[in-house]
């Protein structure tokens, strides 16, 4: 007979709620001071300008404004850091793509005037050719 008690499957495994580790804003959304962008258990993500690393390696935002991931490059290139660009240098940006985009839809166009004018030169010009 055995003397210890069996160490089955059923007896080990308990039932855990997940963490709810992660990403929490992504590159683009707009956040408000204060808000996590990122929960974690060791430092994956850095905090980079205009955030925070909390106890628990959370990153959040000190401002308003838009986040931004970028990736390092030369010794530290395995490092991922989290920005928040302050709101109101955000603001002005879209803005100037937006007249840029204004001025390279008006084009000249051509008044159907016109077009009616030159379509009936050229069928007069082929008839006066098919009656030669």
């Amino acid at each position: 007979m055995s003397h210890v008690k069996a160490g089955g499957a059923v007896s080990q495994t308990k039932n855990m709620v997940g963490k709810r580790l992660g990403v929490k804003k992504f590159e683009g959304q707009l956040v408000t001071n204060g808000t996590i962008l990122v929960r974690q258990r060791g430092s994956v993500f850095h905090a980079g300008k205009n955030t925070k690393l909390d106890r628990k390696y959370s990153i959040y935002a000190v401002v308003d404004g838009i986040v931004k991931y970028r990736r390092m490059s030369g010794d530290k290139r395995a490092n991922y850091y989290v920005d928040v660009i302050p709101a109101a240098q955000s603001e002005t940006k879209p803005e100037a793509k937006k007249v840029k985009a204004e001025v390279e839809v008006k084009k000249p166009t051509v008044s159907k005037a016109k077009k009616s004018e030159t379509k009936s030169t050229t069928t007069k010009k082929a008839k006066v050719a098919s009656k030669k």
